[in-house]
């Protein structure tokens, strides 16, 4: 095999892990099982990393679902419970993996930090656009896999979702 060959190989194998990685963390958004989850507001734009909002849960502290002296990293799984408006809450936590019955939801938990993180906890908006309201009473739109990984797909408050409107032109555009 000569050098070109290689390196023809060695590039090929790069775009392959690539692809994998893509298709790994799109999974969620694509496959996964919708949920809807109550959202405590927090400062909701960060002017050092970009256009995204900040998103919290209650289930992100570890006293609201009833976990106590965790460790650093531990991962567990969260039972959630669609109510009869289709608003889901946790109702149990645990280490290991339980089986999610009529209505019912496993998401993965990470405890870090003092906190609780589901990969749920940001979502990213068009460059340039802001919410035309407030997050008070909003809602995160997330699927989740059958494995418990998750990701926000949208926004909701009143039952529909979230406008994003833009800002206006940056001061390139004229």
């Amino acid at each position: 095999m000569g050098k070109k060959d290689r390196f023809v190989a060695a590039a090929a194998a790069l775009v392959v892990i690539m692809v994998v990685f893509f298709v790994f963390m799109v999974m969620p958004s694509m496959f996964g099982k919708e949920v809807l989850l109550p959202l405590r507001p927090v400062d909701p734009f960060d002017p050092l990393r970009g256009q995204y909002l900040i998103l919290s849960y209650s289930m992100n502290r570890p006293q609201s679902i009833g976990l106590e002296n965790l460790t650093q990293g531990e991962s567990f799984y969260v039972l959630l419970e669609a109510n009869s408006t289709g608003i889901s809450n946790p109702v149990k936590a645990q280490a290991t993996w339980m089986d999610a019955g009529l209505g019912q939801t496993v998401i993965k938990g990470r405890y870090e930090n003092g906190m609780i993180y589901y990969g749920i906890e940001s979502f990213f908006m068009e460059r340039g656009s802001r919410l035309d309201s407030t997050l008070d009473g909003a809602y995160a739109k997330i699927k989740v896999l059958p494995d418990g990984r998750a990701s926000v797909v949208g926004l909701q408050k009143d039952g529909k979702s979230l406008e994003f409107i833009p800002r206006g032109g940056s001061f390139l555009q004229r």
